[in-house]
């Protein structure tokens, strides 16, 4: 048959034929390729479910294009269902390290801005002490004099440009934080977004394999997710700086115009 088909130039084989002809190379062996003219073969797999299984021989593919070599040749089997399961399981094993990198970077971050919360909580409890320091000196004890009284508003005072010192450096950290935060929060989505779809496409069964290997790890996501979340900053730069600048005026005398005062000022607000 297809010798009768010699002069061919565009060639469609179905699937059945190829699987006939790989079935005997010794046969073919004994006959030349019949084909001297082709410009395309294609082998056309769409009648056969099972096409996957089917593989063709070098000897069968010797024999439709020995002749015609510089013909185009279209062979476009469907791949191994179990194949393809393997390929998407390892790929979602590569995400799954990707995530875990994630995951270990996520932690890092939400200690470093916890740490950073604690050291804010314990700069507003020393305001707090401070604002009663400023109380009690509104009402000096009887006896004290003008210069202890000054000593203790200077002491007063370096705590006040010490505690904004701190409190720009705290404000600082926490905005680099924080934009760390927002980024990883969001890798850490599209990446799990991207393993629930690969998820989705495996066999019943292979997903539940991979989703009990991985629970472990995409339990973790979620809850690292919701802690980083839960967290939500103050306006530190708001309430810290302007409180501490209000005590640093209050400690200034009415005449506050002076030259030397109108510096103290602005050193503050720097």
């Amino acid at each position: 048959m297809l010798q009768e088909l010699h002069s061919a130039r565009y060639l469609t084989l179905n699937l059945n034929i190829v699987e006939c002809i790989s079935s005997f190379p010794e046969l073919l062996s004994r006959h030349p390729s019949p084909f001297t003219n082709l410009i395309c073969l294609t082998i056309d797999s769409s009648m056969r479910k099972d096409a996957y299984k089917v593989k063709m021989s070098t000897e069968a593919r010797n024999f439709l294009l020995e002749n015609s070599p510089s013909a185009t040749f279209i062979m476009d089997l469907p791949e191994d269902p179990a194949t393809k399961a393997m390929k998407q399981a390892a790929e979602i094993e590569s995400h799954m390290k990707e995530l875990q990198a994630s995951i270990e970077k996520g932690n890092m971050i939400a200690e470093r801005k916890e740490k950073t919360n604690a050291i804010y909580k314990k700069i507003e409890v020393e305001i707090g002490v401070l604002s009663q320091k400023k109380m009690m000196q509104n009402d000096p004890p009887i006896g004290q004099s003008k210069e202890e009284i000054e000593m203790q508003l200077q002491g007063f005072k370096a705590d006040i440009v010490r505690l904004a010192r701190q409190c720009k450096i705290c404000v600082e950290e926490m905005k680099v934080v924080i934009n760390e935060e927002h980024r990883e929060c969001i890798a850490m989505s599209l990446k799990r977004m991207q393993i629930v779809l690969l998820l989705g496409k495996l066999p019943k069964q292979e997903r539940a394999e991979v989703e009990a290997r991985y629970s472990r790890q995409l339990k973790e996501v979620e809850a690292l997710h919701a802690r980083l979340l839960s967290q939500i900053v103050n306006p530190y730069d708001i309430f810290a700086i302007t409180k501490l600048r209000s005590l640093y005026i209050s400690t200034m005398p009415s005449s506050s115009s002076t030259t030397g005062n109108a510096k103290n000022s602005a050193n503050m607000k720097s």
